[in-house]
């Protein structure tokens, strides 16, 4: 009786700690998502393609970066999905960041 209450706490808190180490990779993904983000809109707001492209080589793997560029403002947009597990859905991570153009680029 008590080994198979050993075995299945032993499952129980594997999976916690398996679980918690995932949502602490959230937290971590969306703040390089919202680095990648506000990165590229500084540097697209600058006029400089070379650390643009710097940047979008450093994102994390699979992350599609939209930029959406006008006379005024470079507003930029990061989207990952992050589906560690086969047996998890896919969490969607989103950043956003918004740049005002400088005079001369």
């Amino acid at each position: 009786m008590v080994t198979i209450e050993l075995v299945c706490g032993i499952l129980i808190v594997m999976t916690m700690l398996a679980l918690f180490g995932w949502a602490v990779s959230l937290f971590g993904m969306q703040a390089m998502c919202i680095d990648t983000a506000s990165d590229i809109a500084r540097q697209t707001a600058r006029g400089d393609s070379e650390a643009v492209q710097r940047v979008r080589d450093s994102a994390p793997d699979g992350a599609v970066i939209n930029i959406d560029k006008s006379a005024a403002e470079v507003e930029v947009t990061v989207r990952l999905a992050s589906k560690p597990f086969d047996f998890v859905p896919p969490v969607h991570l989103k950043a956003v960041a918004t740049a005002v153009m400088e005079p001369g680029s």
